[in-house]
């Protein structure tokens, strides 16, 4: 019987406090909302704050980006500049070279041709 006054009287203080809560929350319930305001206002701010960094971030990333591309495409271009110009003087030895080989060969023939003309007059 004893477990059960003391079940009993439990259950009385546990309601008490339910009820005590429930006024205190209903007392309290503007401070709630005032609060909730609070939230609602942070995270909105956090979010226009993340939506600018991201933002800006982008743009730096943009912008690197960009910028890498400028100096890869300078950079490139450079050397097609220094390809060209090493082909370029690689055409003229070969010309020359070519020339010096025709000159060499027309003289060659000049003399077979004399000779080949000494011997047809002989």
């Amino acid at each position: 019987m004893e477990t059960f006054h003391i079940n009993i009287l439990l259950l009385l203080i546990s309601l008490v406090s339910l009820i005590l809560l429930v006024i205190i929350l209903l007392r309290k319930k503007e401070n709630f909302s005032e609060f909730f305001d609070k939230i609602e206002n942070n995270i909105r701010d956090e979010f226009f704050k993340n939506r600018d960094e991201v933002s800006k971030n982008s743009r730096d990333t943009r912008e690197e980006i960009s910028n890498t591309i400028m100096k890869l495409s300078e950079s490139l271009l450079s050397r097609i500049n220094e390809f060209s110009d090493f082909q370029i003087k690689q055409f003229d030895i070969f010309q020359g070279t070519l020339k010096e080989l025709i000159n060499s060969n027309n003289k060659k023939l000049d003399k077979i041709d004399e000779n080949v003309n000494k011997n047809n007059t002989n």
